[in-house]
């Protein structure tokens, strides 16, 4: 493992906190993850963002474990019991293997 994936892997164990992501289709079971959400201000971002946006950071761990599909828009993720719709999702790369997801959500609502 890299710098960079042990790095990002220790920064989200150590911030992160317990959150699921689910599909509301039912194409896949409820995920457990361990996630950072950082909330981004409006007035400091490019448009289409918005007041209630924000990124969660997740390792690709649990996900690749459970063979849970890709974070998509079809994506929820529940965040302090609050529903949040993914909006975006990027995977991380390190070299050629993913090692994590950045989802842009919206929410804290549905």
């Amino acid at each position: 493992m890299s710098a960079f994936a042990a790095s990002r892997r220790r920064l989200i164990a150590r911030f992160g906190r317990a959150q699921t992501l689910t599909r509301p289709a039912g194409d896949a079971d409820d995920l457990a993850v361990t996630g950072v959400l950082t909330r981004v201000r409006p007035d400091t971002a490019e448009p289409p963002l918005q007041q209630g946006d924000g990124t969660f950071e997740i390792t690709d761990d649990e996900r690749a474990a459970a063979d849970w599909p890709e974070p998509d828009v079809n994506t929820i993720v529940l965040i302090d019991d609050e529903m949040w719709a993914v909006k975006g999702a990027q995977p991380v790369y390190d070299g050629a293997t993913c090692i994590g997801w950045t989802l842009w959500v919206r929410g804290g609502a549905m």
